[in-house]
């Protein structure tokens, strides 16, 4: 039997209170003001979290020279981020039990826990599994559809299933197609308007609906209106938009999907997160060589894993969030969306995956010692006001 005790301020739901853990053969056994000599204590400076959860990102199975499962399980530890959800927009998506167990058997033994996403897309059925991404419109890989309406019929065949869909409507970006630049071809409207029909869905199919990477007042509004889907917000839409990324070392790179927004749009999620709206924080983590988001036509999609960390560091200190949102959207929440009950709290009978945050260490962001494959992040040269101390999996330092 291995023990271990940790002191210091812990991170629930309900705020931060200075307190031991007792850990034993890597699960929490207690916590509390417990009077046991700490083997680690860690001062004030700091905040103790269960390890990070990131329900959106993408590790390039099927396409191994941008990323996979070990490098960006290594960019996930460096960002404080303990469980992941993996999305399924590969060259051949998991549609059907097959496919999903071809790519499951790719599971490296890692630390860092990787969950799937299913594919729906035209032609797919429901096979029982837990979770399906359902892209309303061409972003990256094979599956979209060509209107929303074609897109209902399908979603009628998925009720009572839980859906994460990227929303944009098809029709209005194909509208837009003759725009100057990349973020005018992918309007604002386009995102709202797929939102609204998402709620709608809702409530006719009985589907539980979570919204991928929100970026717009008019989503953020239809989301909160309705009350029944839950969301994302992205680092990339709350720290960068269409004026200040020319302020910024990688902001050439800064296309993905859905794009960056106007300053008000970025302003309105902010002011969202600190009111504690959005369900997650998520990266939707895409990785892709530097070779290719400098030629002419570059993919969209940004690596962001390893400065996930870094990123709420940012959130905490210059933005005033409140420690327990962070722990909500960041640890609980992903934690309950993916069934994983012994994860994103630190309760005795958890497991002892912790992240612990040091919220006084300026670190600048640099390409060198990055996890993922592709080496580069578009936070290279940002200076975030903290930086990740630790990690533990199990009771185990990783970093």
């Amino acid at each position: 039997m291995t023990e271990m005790v940790i002191e210091g301020p812990i991170v629930t739901d309900a705020g931060v209170k200075r307190e031991q853990l007792r850990i034993e053969d890597g699960v929490i056994k207690d916590r509390g003001d417990l009077g046991l000599k700490a083997h680690k204590v860690w001062n004030n400076d700091h905040l103790i979290f269960p390890g990070f959860g990131d329900i959106h990102v993408h590790l390039r199975e099927g396409e191994e020279f941008k990323e996979d499962f070990v490098t960006g399980s290594e960019a996930a530890l460096n960002g404080g981020v303990t469980f992941c959800c993996d999305m399924p927009n590969n060259p051949i998506s998991p549609v059907d039990q097959e496919t999903m167990d071809r790519k499951l058997a790719k599971l490296p033994d890692h630390p860092v826990h990787i969950e799937m996403y299913a594919a729906m897309g035209p032609g797919t059925r429901p096979f029982g599994y837990i979770r399906y991404k359902c892209f309303l419109a061409h972003s990256v890989g094979p599956l979209f559809f060509e209107d929303l309406d074609a897109a209902e019929k399908l979603v009628a065949d998925y009720a009572g299933c839980k859906i994460t869909f990227h929303c944009e409507d098809p029709v209005m970006i194909e509208a837009a197609k003759g725009a100057a630049t990349h973020e005018l071809r992918r309007p604002p409207e386009a995102e709202a308007a797929a939102v609204a029909r998402v709620v709608e869905w809702v409530e006719k199919y009985g589907i539980v609906a979570n919204i991928a990477h929100l970026s717009t007042s008019g989503a953020l509004k239809h989301a909160l209106d309705s009350g029944k889907v839950t969301f994302e917000v992205t680092p990339h839409h709350l720290y960068f938009d269409t004026e200040n990324r020319t302020q910024f070392l990688r902001g050439a790179l800064l296309k993905m999907n859905p794009p960056l927004r106007p300053p008000s749009h970025r302003q309105d999620l902010l002011n969202a997160v600190k009111a504690g709206k959005p369900t997650f924080l998520a990266t939707d983590h895409a990785p892709h060589p530097l070779e290719q988001k400098l030629s002419d036509n570059p993919p969209s999609g940004v690596p962001l894993l390893d400065t996930y960390g870094g990123f709420v560091t940012w959130l905490l200190v210059d933005q005033k969030v409140a420690p327990e949102i962070i722990h909500k959207m960041c640890c609980s929440n992903p934690a309950d969306f993916l069934e994983l009950p012994d994860r994103g709290r630190l309760n005795p009978g958890c497991r002892a995956d912790i992240t612990v945050l040091d919220l006084k260490t300026p670190t600048t962001v640099q390409a060198e010692g990055l996890g993922t494959k592709c080496a580069w992040t578009p936070f290279e040269g940002v200076t975030f006001p903290g930086r990740v101390a630790q990690v533990m999996i199990e009771g185990k330092v990783l970093r």
